[in-house]
Formats: C-alpha cells, structure tokens, sequence
C-alpha cells in the first residue's frame, strides 16, 4: 500500500504553505476537539 500525498491542499508545493495548512488544520481541529469533550463533560456531570 502506498500513499499518494497529491491528496487534499497539504500537498502544496512550498513548504511553507504546507506547514501553514497543517498548522492551521491540526490547530483548529485542537479546538473543535476541545469544545466537544468540553461539552461532553458537561453533559456526563
């Protein structure tokens, strides 16, 4: 098995851009998963 990376807009060809689009990605997906479990605390309690 191998996997493409001209998949999705990470494969961008600066890396700049790249480290960018993770950076936001992995930081926005940070917060989402902290609202959720935030909420699903909430909600257990």
């Amino acid at each position: 098995m191998t996997r493409r990376a001209s998949t999705g807009p990470i494969s961008n060809p600066s890396p700049t851009g790249s480290r960018t689009w993770v950076f936001v990605i992995s930081s926005t997906a940070f917060e989402e998963i902290h609202q959720q479990v935030g909420a699903f605390g909430r909600t257990a309690v």
